[in-house]
């Protein structure tokens, strides 16, 4: 039997901003979870292994718990996983502000081993399309709080690509998105990357029919700029 508490550490190496941003996910997690206690807690251990693209396997092996993947995608499932297994955080859980009873430790057999399935579908994801309900809300005073919130309960659910808000909020956030670890997908009204039509060029009917040359200049622009 191996118990993970609020002393438990994190080890492995960490070599992306989705990983690491995971595994800080769960330091938080473990932190909210359990009690302070005296005793030292089982090592939760980050190890590459032959595993498909975005899977990962959870057992125990040497009175730590593995989480063994091999790509990126693949360990942050595996870390958020553990979280909803062993801490029963839900991947709703800022949203459903869910509560946390806390307790002294969280006891796995040393017989425990899982492994995950691959996805039946390539790119899994969200458009952040109620936005105007979060674009101005603030969370300990940083905007961009809300939004980490909703790439995190994509990633929970197991997700891998976004349309990172609308015109402005899409630019805005999608750095942060993508270094989370989701792929960048465009809106509808965006193609390619492209800005509105209505915000390069005002007061002009938003027509293709009308004014293809426009459109297609937008197009260009979006493919070819280095901010997009």
């Amino acid at each position: 039997m191996i118990y993970i508490n609020r002393n438990s550490d994190i080890k492995g190496d960490i070599e992306s901003d989705g990983v690491l941003y995971a595994v800080n996910a769960l330091k938080r997690d473990i932190e909210t979870c359990f009690l302070e206690v005296p005793d030292r807690g089982t090592s939760i251990l980050l190890e590459y292994g032959n595993c498909r693209e975005e899977c990962y396997s959870l057992y125990v092996k040497e009175n730590s718990l593995i989480i063994q993947a091999g790509s990126e995608m693949g360990f942050i499932y595996g870390i958020y996983e553990a979280s909803r297994r062993f801490l029963g955080v839900a991947p709703f859980w800022f949203w459903n502000d869910q509560k946390i009873d806390k307790v002294k430790l969280c006891e796995i057999q040393d017989s425990f081993s899982y492994e995950s399935r691959p996805f039946a579908v390539k790119y899994r994801g969200w458009f952040v399309n109620d936005e105007v309900l979060i674009h101005a809300w603030q969370v300990n005073r940083r905007k961009e709080e809300p939004w980490k919130m909703v790439f995190e309960a994509l990633l929970r659910l197991g997700g891998n690509m976004v349309i990172p808000g609308t015109d402005a909020n899409a630019v805005k956030y999608r750095d942060l998105a993508a270094s989370m670890g989701l792929a960048i997908t465009h809106h509808h009204a965006e193609p390619l990357g492209a800005e509105m039509f209505a915000r390069v060029y005002p007061g002009v009917n938003p027509s293709y029919d009308e004014h293809p040359r426009l459109f297609e200049k937008l197009w260009r622009e979006g493919i070819f700029s280095p901010e997009r």
